[in-house]
């Protein structure tokens, strides 16, 4: 390949005094050339990648990961520099790209620098998402990243269920969104956290995630706070709660504690019952009562996903056949929770079990 020294010999290309912007400030940042003299007006690989990430730029996965190496040892995935680039919106682009499995990442022509960024600097992303959760983050250096990433996540998203409102811990990260928002992000990320664990029990090949199958480490989910805490969260949220008690039930149907936390959810009397739990954050048009009986809805449904998933695990066990994802329930709870959503008109003591 023709080097640009050669193509043009004494004549320097100036971009000095250029107010180039885009994909070209991109691919001159990633040049290495005397012949080529950059823009003065971006000082820093750093303030090229903000710009990059405020455009969800394109661009081949190479050249971001040039541009990263610079980038990163500027601070761009330091939390707590000025011009962070940790939003809830990043942390979630940046935690679905730390899901895909490894394969998939190789045939990338273009991306994002968040994608290339979780590919080729998943160390400092990682620690970065750490450090923004650091609140949050109960496992120290104990166990591996990604991992102990994920936990904490678990933890952001219900640690405040008991008494607090769920909004409280975005407010805790300095950032006051719309409550409506706050719910949208916390089901997201949930969703993306359920869903890398899963895959880490399943045999991904994302060696990190093989801790997941030892049974000391489900113990930070299969918590019953934890898990009353998600219910909540569907409630409060009032998402279809299907998408996360799916993956949530199949992440150890057969663990002991799942029927002592089931049994206390429904328990009338039980301090972590569904019963016993006060809303702090009543939604418009709704009461704590209407709230209570969701909640209650939300455990009856979570219920009969975790013995569908118990009865396949029990079965693929017995047949010796890899496990099976539980199917999606096509009646009672589940059917009534849809056609209640879908009609707003629709009085929320008809879809109650």
């Amino acid at each position: 390949m023709t080097s640009l020294s050669e193509l043009f010999g004494e004549h320097p290309l100036d971009f000095s005094n250029s107010e180039v912007s885009g994909a070209l400030l991109i691919t001159l940042y990633f040049i290495e050339d005397v012949h080529i003299i950059k823009p003065t007006h971006v000082a820093l690989e750093k303030e090229v990648a903000m710009d990059a990430l405020a455009d969800s730029s394109y661009h081949h996965p190479v050249v971001w990961d040039h541009l990263l190496k610079h980038a990163v040892d500027q601070g761009l995935f330091d939390e707590e520099s000025s011009d962070t680039v940790f939003t809830m919106e990043t942390c979630l682009d940046l935690l679905k790209f730390l899901s895909i499995p490894d394969g998939n990442s190789s045939v990338l022509s273009s991306c994002t620098l968040l994608e290339a960024a979780a590919i080729y600097h998943e160390k400092d992303v990682i620690g970065g998402l750490l450090s923004f959760f650091k609140a949050f983050d109960v496992c120290g250096g104990s166990i591996e990243p990604l991992p102990r990433l994920l936990i904490t996540i678990i933890h952001f998203l219900v640690l405040d269920s008991e008494n607090s409102p769920m909004v409280d811990s975005i407010c805790l990260l300095g950032e006051c969104p719309h409550m409506y928002s706050t719910f949208i992000y916390k089901h997201r990320l949930l969703e993306i956290a359920l869903c890398v664990i899963i895959r880490g029990m399943n045999g991904s090949a994302h060696a990190q995630l093989s801790f997941f199958q030892h049974e000391s480490h489900i113990k930070d989910l299969h918590n019953l706070g934890i898990i009353r805490g998600i219910c909540v969260s569907i409630v409060q949220s009032s998402f279809l709660p299907q998408s996360i008690l799916l993956p949530l039930a199949s992440i150890a149907p057969d663990h002991p504690e799942w029927p002592k936390i089931l049994t206390t959810l429904h328990s009338p009397d039980a301090k972590y019952s569904a019963d016993k739990y006060k809303f702090t954050l009543i939604d418009p048009g709704h009461s704590e009562i209407s709230m209570k009986k969701d909640l209650k809805e939300v455990v009856n449904i979570l219920t009969e996903y975790v013995m569908e998933a118990k009865n396949e695990f029990n079965q693929a066990s017995r047949s010796s056949s890899p496990h099976i994802e539980p199917k999606a329930l096509c009646e009672s709870c589940w059917s009534k929770w849809r056609q209640k959503l879908e009609n707003p008109h629709t009085d929320v003591e008809e879809a109650v079990v």
